[in-house]
């Protein structure tokens, strides 16, 4: 990616040209968590008023100001990264996160807007599948219209297990765990989205337990 400075934006500008290009909806986000940018919220507010529907892909795990929370509210959506209900585990994955200030954000902007979208992206490792379920039982508590399933990222620091290093027998009972919540979440109105190369790597390694039993 390019570094740019966003102080010397022309907002103005920036808005004519992509109403010419016919984008009404902005994705802002940029490389790592966009809340934790000096004066976001200015620049947000400044597209919403000049009429563009924002969109964000946050942690929600800062101490926000009531101005954020306010800004935050008049998101047409937002995507919220949870992986796991359970504290200790969040801890690790989100490298010092805490799931308790992050539902307490999410009720402070839904309280202002009950109409915004929301999406959890959820990482999943060996850990957290005996947790999924719960999880989604809360984001369906919680009005979430979209779940969506990603593949671990191998970090330094971070000792989870990765779905590739499932046994066959672990794979095949994960699959059919994400399989199940998938119909489940369909029944509710709402949507299970495993992302690309989550299901592919479970299914591989179902492959192997076939091989084997045969």
């Amino acid at each position: 990616h390019e570094d740019l400075d966003t102080s010397k934006i022309d907002i103005n500008l920036l808005a004519k040209q992509l109403k010419n290009l016919g984008i009404s909806k902005i994705l802002l986000h940029g490389h790592g968590e966009t809340t934790i940018v000096d004066g976001w919220e200015d620049y947000a507010n400044e597209l919403i008023n000049l009429g563009f529907r924002l969109t964000i892909c946050t942690n929600m795990a800062k101490n926000f100001t009531d101005k954020e929370i306010d800004t935050l509210s008049k998101f047409s959506s937002i995507t919220v990264s949870i992986d796991t209900l359970d504290k200790k585990l969040f801890n690790i994955l989100r490298k010092g996160g805490d799931i308790n200030k992050i539902m307490s954000n999410i009720d402070k902007v839904r309280s202002k807007n009950n109409k915004i979208i929301w999406v959890w992206s959820t990482v999943v490792v060996k850990e957290t599948i005996s947790g999924l379920h719960d999880l989604i039982r809360e984001g369906l508590l919680q009005d979430v219209r979209i779940f969506s399933l990603c593949n671990f990222t191998r970090l330094n620091g971070v000792n989870l297990t990765h779905l590739s290093d499932l046994s066959p027998e672990e794979a095949y009972e994960a699959l059919l765990e994400i399989e199940k919540l998938q119909i489940f979440v369909k029944s509710c109105g709402k949507i299970l989205d495993p992302k690309a190369g989550l299901l592919e790597t479970l299914r591989e390694k179902c492959q192997k337990l076939t091989y084997h039993q045969q």
